[in-house]
C-alpha cells in the first residue's frame, strides 16, 4: 500500500505546481494560505479528487459498480472498509474517515517533506515535479 501511496502522492504533489492554463492547485490546496501543505489538507484534496474521480454518475457517492470499474483489481473487502454504514455506497465523509483511520496520505507528506518540518512547501511541491520530470498540462 505505501509505494500506491507514494506514486499518488507524487503525482499529485506534482500537479500542485503551478500551471499556466488553470488555476495553481498547490495555492488552493493551500487552505490556510500559510505558503505550505499540512497532512490534512493534502489529504482533504486527494480524497476530494479520488471521490469524484471514481463519483462517475455525480450522484455524491461511490457504487460498488463505480467502485469495481475504477479499481478494477481491487478485492471487494477494500470497497466494504471504506462503506462503514454498510449501505452499498461510499459518501464523501466515509471516504475521509477511511483515509484518516488508515493514514493513507501522511506518508506522502513525510517521504516529500524534504526539510522534514511537517509541511510540504512550494518549493518541495516543485522539487518532486522536476524528479519525477512531469510537465504540467497546458
Amino acid at each position: 500500500m505505501k509505494w500506491f501511496t507514494i506514486l499518488l502522492g507524487g503525482a499529485v504533489l506534482a500537479g500542485l505546481s503551478s500551471c499556466a492554463d488553470s488555476p495553481d492547485l498547490f495555492e488552493v490546496t493551500d487552505a490556510n494560505d500559510d505558503g505550505r501543505l499540512s497532512n490534512e489538507e493534502l489529504e482533504d484534496t486527494l480524497v476530494k479528487g479520488v471521490f469524484e474521480n471514481t463519483d462517475t454518475n455525480d450522484d455524491g457517492v461511490v457504487s460498488f459498480e463505480e467502485w469495481k470499474t475504477s479499481n478494477p483489481d481491487d478485492p471487494s473487502s477494500l470497497f466494504e472498509e471504506r462503506d462503514a454504514d454498510g449501505d452499498g455506497q461510499v459518501t464523501m465523509a466515509e471516504m475521509q474517515s477511511y483515509a484518516e483511520k488508515k493514514d493513507l496520505f501522511g506518508p506522502v507528506v513525510r517521504d516529500f517533506d524534504a526539510d522534514r518540518n511537517g509541511f510540504i512547501s512550494e518549493g518541495e511541491a516543485e522539487a518532486v515535479r522536476k524528479r519525477y520530470h512531469i510537465i504540467n498540462a497546458r
